[in-house]
């Protein structure tokens, strides 16, 4: 790892970022094990001072009271199964490449949330670039060198619920991505995907439209996974708004792979990297 380095990735976003899987008796599949030295985690709050092997609930505890704090109203932890180690062993089976993680999810955050002006005083981008700047910093004084930085993003249901339109949703993104292309190349990003309530299954229609715009539109910004849409009529939707563990490793393994076609040149390179 530290001969050929490692890539330094920022798991963002709300609640399908964060991961909320489960198993049930139709959709018994647990999270993949992490292929051994396929990734690591870096974990700024609980344990700066080393590397942690990658595990789920990816980020369980990287929880910040003043910043990003995963928990529910009682605290309890909120994080229950992602799609990151599906991610981290599709990507290192393609690619060979290593990757460190570091957690920066927040369930129920709208991309408001997110601004780094921070409007509504969240301070979850602060948290965020402290977390890579804390990454970044421990690689360097171990002497591991970062080949690559990049983001890979699932949010935009909070703003579907409340009702955020597609212009708007473009706008307050182009913010954010602004700000975070300062402390990552690339942003790679889940498209969200239908809601699970009756009457209501189209309520993401603006944000879903303005994310295939925004890939179209916003250098270094590609949509790598699309699966969501599709696991309301699977029957892989857990609740109104989330995912049995089955459907985030399908989501992980998808997007791990785009990903890692993006960098190996075996895709071509648009603005949208075709996904399910």
């Amino acid at each position: 790892m530290k001969t050929q380095g490692i890539d330094l990735v920022l798991f963002i976003g709300q609640s399908n970022m964060a991961g909320r899987g489960i198993v049930s008796a139709q959709w018994p599949q647990e999270a993949p094990k992490l292929i051994e030295g396929a990734a690591w985690e870096y974990r700024a709050i609980t344990t700066p001072d080393r590397l942690m092997p990658l595990e789920e609930p990816f980020g369980v505890d990287e929880n910040k009271a003043d910043g990003i704090n995963d928990v529910f109203a009682d605290q309890k932890k909120a994080k229950t199964g992602s799609l990151v180690t599906a991610f981290c062993n599709a990507y290192y089976e393609e690619t060979g490449r290593v990757i460190v993680g570091v957690s920066a999810s927040k369930g129920g955050s709208t991309i408001t949330e997110w601004l780094p002006d921070d409007p509504l005083q969240t301070g979850y981008f602060k948290d965020m670039c402290h977390r890579v700047q804390m990454a970044e910093a421990y690689l360097h004084k171990e002497k591991i060198p970062i080949k690559r930085r990049f983001a890979v993003w699932s949010q935009g249901e909070s703003d579907g619920d409340n009702g955020t339109t597609k212009d708007e949703y473009k706008v307050l993104f182009h913010s954010f991505w602004e700000a975070l292309s300062e402390i990552v190349d690339e942003l790679f990003l889940i498209k969200t995907g239908n809601c699970n309530m009756e009457g209501c299954h189209d309520r993401y229609i603006p944000i879903q439209t303005a994310q295939e715009e925004i890939a179209r539109e916003e250098k270094n910004v590609f949509i790598v996974s699309r699966v969501f849409g599709g696991m309301l009529e699977k029957g892989l939707m857990k609740d109104a708004f989330h995912y049995y563990q089955h459907g985030y490793n399908i989501c992980g393994n998808e997007a791990g792979k785009n990903v890692a076609l993006y960098f190996t040149g075996r895709s071509k390179k648009e603005r949208v990297v075709e996904g399910g």
